[in-house]
Order: structure tokens, then sequence, then C-alpha cells
């Protein structure tokens, strides 16, 4: 078997032009909503209270247990739809602002 000398091998080089361009474009949008948050609860659920206290008292000034039940849970239902509309949620946040001197 003849012995041969492994030659050193030469370097391989390649030269390319590249370029490369990137664009990025970042878009937001958002909508605040005003927040419920422990004061302003606590001022709207002493409404509410007494809301439910005049409601059930309305019966008991009657004589009349069912207009009472339902005078107070008339005014929780009203509480309840004046909540979910964010329109007068924002009026009985600025509502209880205006209570509790936060503004």
């Amino acid at each position: 078997m003849p012995s041969q000398d492994p030659s050193p091998r030469q370097p391989l080089t390649i030269e390319k032009e590249l370029s490369v361009t990137a664009k990025s474009t970042t878009s937001v949008s958002g909508l605040v909503d005003r927040v419920m948050d422990g004061p302003r609860l606590t001022v709207l659920g002493v409404l509410v209270g007494i809301g439910l206290a005049v409601g059930f008292g309305v019966g008991a000034a009657c004589e009349d247990v069912l207009l009472g039940v339902l005078s107070g849970t008339g005014a929780m239902v009203a509480f309840v739809v004046l909540v979910r509309v964010r329109w007068t949620r924002k009026r009985l946040a600025e509502l209880a602002d205006y209570v509790i001197r936060r503004r």
C-alpha cells in the first residue's frame, strides 16, 4: 500500500453582497373607562342601602308586604342597571368622587 501525504486544503472564499431592509409599524389604541374602586363602591353601597331601606319601608308604611318587597327589589335592580350602562356608570363615579371629595 503506497503512502500518500495528505495535501493541505486550500481555503475556499466566496464573496457575496447582501442587503437587508426592514420596516416596522406599531399602532396602539385603547379605551379608558372609569373604575369602580373601593371608595366609590363604598359610597354607592351606602346609597343603595338607603334606597333599599326606603324601598322596603314603603311597604311597611302602606302595610303591604308585597309593595315593600317590590320597591326594595326595584331599587336594587335600578342600581344594577345604572352600573351596567357606561354613561350612567361615569356619572355615578363622578357623584362618588364629589361625595368623598376626591377632586
